[in-house]
This record gives structure tokens, sequence and C-alpha cells, in this order.
């Protein structure tokens, strides 16, 4: 945190940007980076807090990223319409298992016996509630920083299959994807 309050003080920005709580997707990286900013943005402005770090300064937003859900809709219709596989199709259709003619009754009464036996074995455990992300409050056309956003993402060589979406996606549909 006090690295990123000294590049606060130094760059002075009005925004800061973060993910939520939940690191998007639960990512524990993400969820670090939120304490970080939050710990930053509190910080930052207070002339009591590090002055080693350099000249306070109070950024005046703070914002969380967000999946931009529209986007993806339409960067897979833009998909679809050029007869381009959309690759998460095809992950939803491996979670579906396939079925062989035959025995199917049995295999599901197997698995019905099999998991009405773990519930009666398994002492109740009370479920978190399902995570709800925050609500969208501003949106922010990012297509002029297109190129840039992109090459940052791929400086993660691990994150990103050289065959896959993020890095085989055409330029057009990335804008659309990525481009707010």
């Amino acid at each position: 945190a006090d690295r990123l309050i000294a590049l606060v003080r130094q760059y002075r920005p009005q925004v800061l940007v973060t993910y939520d709580e939940n690191g998007g997707y639960g990512h524990p990286d993400h969820i670090a980076a939120n304490v970080i900013t939050h710990m930053a943005f509190d910080r930052a402005g207070d002339a009591a807090y590090r002055p080693d770090l350099g000249e306070p300064f109070q950024p005046s937003k703070l914002y969380y990223t967000a999946w931009n859900e529209d986007g993806w809709k339409q960067a897979r219709e833009l998909y679809l319409e050029r007869g381009l596989k959309w690759p998460w199709d095809e992950e939803e259709q491996d979670k579906e298992p396939e079925r062989e003619s035959g025995d199917e009754e049995a295999r599901d009464a197997e698995a019905a016996a099999e998991a009405t036996a773990a519930t009666d074995a398994a002492p109740a455990e009370e479920k978190p509630p399902a995570y709800v992300p925050p609500p969208v409050t501003a949106r922010l056309d990012v297509r002029p920083w297109a190129a840039q956003k992109r090459a940052a993402a791929m400086c993660h060589r691990t994150q990103f299959s050289p065959d896959g979406l993020f890095t085989t996606m055409p330029e057009d549909i990335a804008l659309v994807a990525w481009g707010a």
C-alpha cells in the first residue's frame, strides 16, 4: 500500500481503479489489489501518514472494474455472425455429460443413492450467500487505449494461452468486448 500511496502522491490521479471486494471472481491477487488500493485511497491524503512518501493528495473517486456484459454478448454475436466458434460455448458443452444409451436409469439411480448417502452422512453446512457484484454506476469508453490495455494484459504470459480467446480475438471485436 505504501508504494501505491507514493505513486498517488507523485502522479495525483483524480480516480483510483481496483477490483471489487471479491476480486471480480474470487481471485486472491485481485482481492489483495482491492485491499491495497483501499488503503492507499484512505491514506494518501492523510498528512500525518508517512510524510516521507510525498506531499499528501486525495483522489476524488474510487472505482471498481466490472465485467462489460453487454460488450461480451455483442462480441459473441459478432463471432457467430462471422462463422467463428465462441470458445465458452464449447466449455458449456463440455460440462454437460454425454449419455450413452442402455443403462442410463441404473446410473441415475446409483448417483441419486450416492448423493442421498452423502447428504445423510455429512453435517449440514451453511452456504455463504451468493455473491452479488456492486451496481455499475459509471461506464468509461476506453477504446482509445485498447492497444495499450491489450499489451498490458499480454504481459501476464502465464494467464493467457497463445491460442486462447484473449490472444486470438480479432481487434475489432476486442474493441467491443474490452472497450468499456
